[in-house]
């Protein structure tokens, strides 16, 4: 597969787990500079690996806010 194929062009909302020992959000910021080409947002949250369990309201109402102005 070509690498040009794994350009993401469409809008990209990342929730950051600043503390996920697991997923280090850093490890991925690299990786999104060089596939994301389309809009890209990253919203860091004070949570561990199962932040959509543990910061559900937060992180709804980020993603609601994101989702809301595409």
């Amino acid at each position: 597969i070509p690498q040009e194929s794994y350009s993401i062009t469409h809008p990209v909302f990342f929730g950051a787990a600043l503390q996920d020992h697991l997923c280090v959000p850093a490890l991925f910021d690299r990786a999104h500079q060089q596939t994301v080409n389309g809009p890209f947002t990253r919203k860091e949250f004070a949570g561990d690996h199962w932040l959509i369990l543990s910061h559900a309201k937060e992180v709804n109402e980020e993603l609601e806010a994101w989702a809301t102005k595409l």
